[in-house]
């Protein structure tokens, strides 16, 4: 069933409501909001799509990077 365009200018309205709190932001750039439900979340800034930390997914992908991160620098000190 296709979402009418009242409809999906609805979700876009919510989705901006809850980026747009400067509060759900850490560092002012990594959005992490646990009360909402989106894994992606329009940027903050510029165009293109982030992830909500706060949620299982987005903590999901930063462990591999931040990992090989914690790798490298031990590597290179030990």
């Amino acid at each position: 069933m296709k979402e009418s365009s009242a409809g999906q200018a609805a979700r876009r309205r919510r989705a901006t409501d809850l980026t747009g709190d400067a509060g759900n932001y850490r560092w002012k750039i990594f959005y992490a909001n646990p009360e909402d439900e989106a894994f992606f979340v329009p940027m903050r800034y510029g165009g293109g799509m982030d992830f909500n930390y706060a949620r299982w997914p987005g903590k999901l992908m930063v462990a591999p990077v931040m990992i090989g991160l914690g790798w490298i620098l031990l590597s290179r000190f030990l």
